[in-house]
């Protein structure tokens, strides 16, 4: 009996400590996300940037240090999965005088974690800015999201939970009447 306390002990403690080393190994595959529109009028020509400081999406906090020792970066740069999702719901027409110039100022995945669980922080901000000849309208868009979980999350719980929280931000983008600048007078 005895032995086999010491036997779980041992492989309880081995477990924990493999898991606690868990990376992300590749890159993280995330599609477009599909937004719909519930306004009309479209955009005639749309730029989108990622300004972020670095290229990485995902994170892992180590516990001990609270220093980031492992990233991950998305396999098509984020700026082209953004501008594909609105150029996919047909926002984006190439026709008429409605600019939409998106910045992505903050897309990421931190993931920390303790002996026995693992919390995913995402946060994501784009900032908007719409011209329509003489007149203009800037708004910044914010969302985050955080899931728990037992041991490590997989990398498609990464890439799920992000796109969920991608297509809430560009649908309210999508959705924001300011951002069309119909004319006032009608």
């Amino acid at each position: 009996m005895r032995h086999l306390i010491k036997l779980t002990a041992l492989s309880a403690v081995a477990l924990m400590t493999i898991s606690g080393c868990s990376t992300i190994d590749s890159d993280l595959i995330v599609e477009p996300p599909t937004i719909t529109s519930q306004l009309s009028g479209s955009v005639s020509r749309l730029s989108v940037q990622d300004k972020r400081p670095h290229s990485y999406l995902y994170r892992h906090i180590d516990r001990d240090t609270q220093k980031a020792n492992a990233f991950s970066a998305l396999s098509q740069p984020l700026n082209e999965i953004v501008k594909q999702a609105f150029q996919q719901s047909g926002i984006v027409s190439g026709q008429g005088d409605l600019n939409w110039y998106v910045s992505v100022n903050k897309a990421v995945v931190e993931h920390t974690e303790t002996a026995l669980k693992y919390q995913l922080d995402y946060q994501l901000n784009i900032r908007v800015e719409a011209q329509r000849m003489n007149r203009s309208f800037a708004r910044t868009f914010t969302g985050t999201s955080t899931s728990e979980g037992v041991s490590n999350p997989d990398e498609a719980t990464i890439e799920r939970e992000f796109k969920r929280l991608l297509q809430q931000v560009l649908n309210d983008v999508a959705n924001d009447p300011q951002l069309r600048l119909m004319d006032p007078r009608g």
